[in-house]
């Protein structure tokens, strides 16, 4: 049987939302080995849909905020960039944030020192409520269309309706 299937048999036998509950483990070994089974699974879009809908991205956001260890911190990183593959619906940004900051961090010393920095008031801004937008102000299109129309005006403004 080809992956897709495999995957697809074990999104039905819910090994998905298994996977999700063993994210919460105390133990990070555990955790980080069920991000790795959950990044595999998460190749087959049945599988995706599964492990999303088990809790598994706030399960791994949780794990995310939690984790301290730079490569157990990148497993989960990129477990949840593949079951988002950009659908961000139901996401706070404190994960995306986080995951984006620990893949950054990865390139070099430098650059995860910037991550380390600006995710916190990167996290805030984005959390912060936006002001509300002014209502719009509808002007008349012309000094004219604000006058009503008076006889021979209004019959010819009918004719053209």
């Amino acid at each position: 049987a080809s992956m897709g299937a495999q995957a697809s048999a074990l999104a039905e036998a819910g090994v998905p939302a298994a996977l999700a509950a063993l994210l919460k483990s105390d133990d990070p070994l555990v955790a980080a080995g069920a991000a790795r089974a959950l990044g595999a699974l998460a190749e087959d879009e049945a599988a995706r849909a599964a492990a999303r809908a088990s809790g598994a991205v706030d399960a791994l956001a949780a794990a995310l905020a939690a984790c301290a260890d730079g490569e157990r911190k990148m497993t989960l990183a990129l477990t949840l960039a593949s079951l988002l593959r950009g659908d961000t619906t139901g996401v706070g940004w404190p994960a995306i944030v986080a995951a984006l900051a620990t893949a950054a961090g990865a390139a070099s010393a430098p650059m995860k020192q910037l991550a380390d920095a600006v995710a916190p008031a990167l996290t805030d801004a984005l959390a912060a409520p936006k002001p509300a937008a002014p209502a719009p102000t509808r002007e008349p299109s012309s000094p004219f269309s604000a006058q009503p129309l008076r006889g021979p005006q209004r019959a010819m403004a009918a004719d053209l309706d």
